[in-house]
């Protein structure tokens, strides 16, 4: 086996792995339909390394998101109503 062959064995071995990975993480997000799931998955076969970076960037949770308070939880103190939305609770 030469160099050139060996490092041909070596890089698809590593495209297969993150295709792979990647369409793992396709299978359990939301964030995509189905037809939009099956054309990421053909994709991330075809085009090496560079679309799974892309659907590995699209799945992250967005820095801080789990930090961003319920806005209008009732269950707290500092919840009211603002009267605009039409309907105040007043009767007339």
């Amino acid at each position: 086996m030469s160099l050139l062959q060996g490092i041909i064995i070596v890089v698809t071995a590593f495209h297969l792995f993150t295709a792979i990975r990647c369409v793992r993480t396709i299978n359990r997000t939301a964030v995509f339909s189905s037809r939009q799931k099956n054309i990421h998955r053909v994709l991330a076969f075809l085009i090496p390394f560079i679309w799974s970076l892309i659907i590995n960037e699209m799945t992250q949770k967005t820095p801080g998101s789990n930090e961003i308070e319920e806005k209008n939880d009732v269950s707290s103190n500092n919840w009211y109503e603002s009267g605009i939305g039409g309907h105040t609770g007043r009767s007339i």
